[in-house]
């Protein structure tokens, strides 16, 4: 896993989308990263609010 341990998955059951990310560490600015890029933008929660 090229020094990956931990992985970070979102998964929407109505959909049944899943998206996964492997991290080699576990630290704020990853997940934070993760939600921005896979969560917010995606679904553009930003123009929403």
């Amino acid at each position: 896993f090229n020094g990956h341990k931990y992985f970070l998955a979102a998964t929407d059951y109505s959909t049944k989308w899943v998206e996964v990310v492997t991290l080699r560490t576990v630290e704020g600015c990853n997940v934070l990263s993760f939600i921005h890029k896979n969560l917010l933008y995606r679904f553009r929660v930003p123009h929403d609010i």
